[in-house]
């Protein structure tokens, strides 16, 4: 990837889209039906020319990290990657594919 390159975004109108998709799809509410989650760490997670350093995250931990935030100076950049996964899981939860799928024999 081109090392000048680089994507700006408003972050108001990223917000915006997030709760407009959130309320299209989902409603004022949505019970997942996964807990743990694969994730890729940084820096690898940018770099699609090598192998990628794989993590276990956990939703119901993402969850109770940021309501334990009790003041929006805690809500920082760590904050967003909670966020991420747990959007991820709403999102792949509309799609139908959040459940664990079971192994075929022999896997």
């Amino acid at each position: 990837m081109n090392a000048e390159w680089r994507l700006k975004l408003d972050t108001d109108w990223l917000l915006k889209c997030a709760a407009q998709a959130i309320r299209n799809s989902v409603g004022p509410s949505v019970e997942i039906d996964a807990d743990y989650y694969w994730t890729v760490l940084t820096p690898g997670l940018y770099d699609v020319m090598s192998d990628p350093e794989l993590a276990i995250g956990q939703l119901s931990e993402d969850v109770d990290v940021l309501q334990s935030a009790d003041e929006e100076a805690y809500l920082g950049a760590m904050s967003l990657l909670k966020i991420a996964a747990l959007l991820t899981a709403v999102a792949n939860h509309e799609l139908g594919e959040t459940a664990p799928r079971p192994r075929e024999e022999g896997n």
